[in-house]
């Protein structure tokens, strides 16, 4: 009778702690979430030598992106932008004078549509709308550079305060 007792005590015991464990995890998965949901906040980044995040994507010309097979030629640059940012909206105006010296493939990656039609005039410039590869690469703010070498991984990475600053930037890249 006593053993008895004691294992109901003991039952009892560890469905309390189980319902205890348990509402920890939902109140730190609650927690955690809120904290991700905060603009700006990001867990973990893509820094120098991480494998860039590999993607497929239809381009406003409608041919066929394939980031794997790009990087088998070419050194890319990732450029990230959105509608909503004024420098953004500056860089991919001035985007064709940009990149025309630039000897690496680029991809500028929208977050949302294009407000009106975009004409790129180098064959070497693919611009997607692809709002999820901004997560995929843990982008926050924009806009923002990748430079990817032909092994897939990050050579380096930064936000861009305006176009001159890009500039500066692809030219350094290409010199190096």
């Amino acid at each position: 009778m006593f053993i008895n007792f004691i294992i109901g005590i003991i039952a009892v015991v560890l469905l309390v702690e189980t319902y205890v464990i348990y509402s920890l995890i939902k109140l730190i998965k609650n927690f955690l979430t809120e904290i991700h949901s905060i603009k700006g906040i990001q867990f973990g980044t893509i820094v120098q030598g991480d494998l860039a995040p590999l993607f497929r994507a239809v381009d406003q010309n409608k041919s066929r992106i394939v980031l794997k097979d790009i990087l088998r030629n070419n050194e890319v640059t990732l450029l990230f932008l959105s509608n909503t940012c004024s420098q953004c909206q500056e860089v991919l105006k001035n985007s064709n004078e940009i990149f025309n010296d630039s000897t690496r493939y680029t991809i500028i990656i929208m977050q949302d549509q294009l407000k009106e039609e975009m004409f790129l005039n180098n064959e070497k410039i693919s611009l997607i709308v692809a709002p999820d590869l901004f997560k995929n690469y843990k982008v926050t703010k924009t806009p923002y550079l990748y430079f990817v070498d032909k092994n897939g991984l990050v050579n380096f990475s930064t936000e861009i305060s305006n176009p001159k600053h890009l500039k500066k930037l692809l030219v350094l890249e290409d010199a190096s």
